[in-house]
């Protein structure tokens, strides 16, 4: 979407966003669309309406709160090597069997210009305006409510995955059929170990229309065949690094934090890890390295999940 303020709350990010308005919405789910869904699509037609009707009734003081936790200020959007070095910091392994050495995400999340920790959506029995208001305990305690698979890091996205954040992913399979055309030579040879940095520029507020977009029209292959995509962010991915060109101590550590799916990382600057290596060496490291300028437009690959089956 087009920022024209500085800082846009969530209605006016719902305005000047390019994605479907709620009344095409709406229409997505009249008598005449009805008939030719699915009954999963029907499903989450119905889960998207009822958080919408929950969400028109809220105290100025929650509507205050909760446009500044989902707003878009630019000037946290600093792609700088000085914020790299202060800022929080995540590693991103989203979708990779390490048994099948396959990574489903990687190019997916660079071609879209998106991040996700996969797992289950927002339970529409939360609200989504609570989020703001919320701790990150109080909101891993509602996740674990309904689901303890993934809570514990959905709810560390949701909470402290801010504009401004930055984010590492990795791509490690050089045979993985999910592996982009940017990652292989003019010889057809792999080009890896990766890296890329990004940085994330909006919290897109879940069960949105901006949401919906996103997992059924920018990541439909994927949603329609393997998972459903929730709990997005916009990610400016800008660079990208060779892990061989790393220092040991810095490998070491970043094969260290590559499970969970989702972690902090590089955030106690007091400690020493394994190696000698720093908060500060690490990020050093990785922002140094990272030398390879990218963009989006480079990894226009589309891939077939279809034969991979829907996750349950």
């Amino acid at each position: 979407p087009t920022i024209k303020n500085e800082h846009m709350g969530v209605d006016d990010l719902y305005k000047e966003s390019n994605v479907k308005t709620e009344s095409d919405e709406e229409s997505r789910f009249s008598e005449v669309d009805i008939g030719t869904k699915s009954e999963e699509e029907e499903d989450t037609g119905a889960q998207w309406r009822e958080v919408k009707r929950r969400r028109l009734d809220l105290s100025p003081e929650a509507n205050m709160q909760n446009a500044e936790f989902w707003s878009v200020n630019r000037a946290h959007i600093e792609f700088t090597r000085q914020a790299f070095m202060a800022k929080t910091m995540f590693h991103l392994n989203s979708f990779v069997d390490g048994k099948k050495k396959k990574n489903q995400a990687f190019a997916l999340f660079l071609r879209e210009g998106v991040a996700s920790p996969g797992f289950n959506a927002l339970p529409t029995s939360i609200d989504v305006d609570k989020i703001a208001g919320w701790s990150y305990s109080q909101l891993r305690d509602a996740l674990e409510s309904h689901s303890e698979w993934g809570s514990n890091q959905t709810a560390l996205w949701l909470k402290n995955a801010s504009v401004g954040s930055f984010i590492i992913m990795r791509h490690e399979y050089g045979k993985c059929q999910f592996c982009p055309g940017r990652l292989k030579d003019e010889n057809g040879k792999y080009i890896g170990p990766v890296y890329v940095i990004g940085i994330i520029t909006k919290k897109v507020v879940p069960w949105s229309a901006e949401e919906r977009d996103i997992a059924d029209n920018k990541m439909g292959e994927f949603s329609k065949h393997y998972w459903d995509i929730h709990n997005v962010c916009r990610v400016s991915w800008r660079r990208m690094g060779y892990k061989n060109t790393l220092k040991d101590e810095t490998q070491k550590y970043i094969n260290h934090v590559c499970q969970p799916t989702l972690q902090r990382i590089c955030d106690n600057f007091g400690k020493v890890y394994a190696g000698g290596a720093t908060s500060e060496s690490i990020r050093s490291d990785l922002w140094d390295n990272a030398t390879v300028p990218i963009c989006s437009s480079e990894f226009p690959d589309k891939f077939d999940h279809a034969d991979h089956g829907k996750e349950e």
